[in-house]
């Protein structure tokens, strides 16, 4: 099961940096025991948001 909420932009500061490419700021905002190195996604995430999707 997925939630999902939807946050102000002024309020997302973590979205905010990443949309605009600003890298030294997103290291500034995340917690410090955040892994600064990103995770591949899953082939079957879309599955999960909808299982309809078929290749």
């Amino acid at each position: 099961m997925v939630k999902c909420t939807h946050i102000d932009g002024i309020k997302n500061e973590i979205a905010d940096a990443i949309s605009r490419f600003q890298w030294d700021r997103l290291l500034l905002l995340l917690p410090a025991n955040a892994s600064r190195t990103p995770l591949d996604i899953p082939e079957s995430f879309p599955q999960i948001l909808n299982p309809k999707l078929i290749d």
